[in-house]
Formats: C-alpha cells, structure tokens, sequence
C-alpha cells in the first residue's frame, strides 16, 4: 500500500510540475501579445500612421500660413499707420514684437508688400477649403445626431 501511494504522488509532483512549465509558456505568450497590442494602440501602424501623419504635417502648414498671414497683416497696419493718418494710436512694443515674431517665423520686414507675399497662399485657399470639407464629409455622414 505505502508503495502504491507512494507511486502516485510521485505521478501527481510530475503533472503538476508539466502545468505548472505549460502555464508559464502561456504567460510568456499572453505577456508578448499584450505588449504588441498595446503598442499598436499607442502607434498606429500602416495607412492609419500614414493618414496621422499627412494630417500632422497639413496642420502644420495651416499653422504656419496663418502666423505668417498675422504677421504681414500687423506689420501692413503698422506700415499705414507710420505712413498715413495719425489718428490710429500707435503700438511700437507691438510693432516690435511682430518684427520679432516674424524673424522667427522667416519673414523679412523689409519684402514688399503683404497682399503681394500672400497673394500664392491667397490663390491656394479656396481649394485647400475644398480639400477640407471633401476631407471631413465621410465622418460627417458618419455621425448620427
């Protein structure tokens, strides 16, 4: 009797030492997709990454086409209101400051005039309009009210 038993507690040591190494694999493998997903979540990967970044780099463009945009507006203001009437109050901290802004920006003050500058940007923005809405029609249908 006490070698039968014995026989089966060795039998059982061995099963539970095969579940136990089968359980840790299964670990290791739950562990290695959990990663991946999670990854995949925080970096989208394929079209959506390409999408993502076109979107990025368009928005970076408007953003700076617009600083750009305010500043030779502020500095056209500034040059009227040197030039013309001297009702307007003058700003000279903020004309300084657009000056500033428009060195880092890339302008240079002393180009011609705004309307001339932006004149290319001007033609561009009734299609670049256009791009947007075509862009944002599909999540518009999309979205119920």
């Amino acid at each position: 009797m006490e070698a039968h038993y014995r026989e089966l507690v060795r039998l059982l040591e061995e099963e539970i030492a095969e579940v136990e190494a089968e359980f840790g694999e299964e670990v290791g493998a739950q562990e290695e997709k959990d990663a991946i997903e999670r990854a995949a979540c925080l970096a989208p990967a394929g079209e959506t990454w390409e999408m993502l970044l076109r979107q990025e780099a368009a928005l970076d463009r408007s953003i700076d086409r617009k600083v750009r945009i305010i500043l030779t507006m502020r500095q056209e203001h500034a040059r009227l209101c040197r030039g013309g009437s001297r009702t307007a109050p003058t700003r000279e901290a903020d004309d300084r400051t657009a000056e500033e802004l428009s060195k880092v920006v890339g302008l240079d003050a002393g180009t011609g005039s705004p309307a001339e500058e932006n004149a290319a940007e001007t033609a561009k923005s009734p299609e670049q309009n256009q791009d947007v809405i075509e862009n944002k029609a599909p999540a518009a249908e999309g979205v119920s009210i």
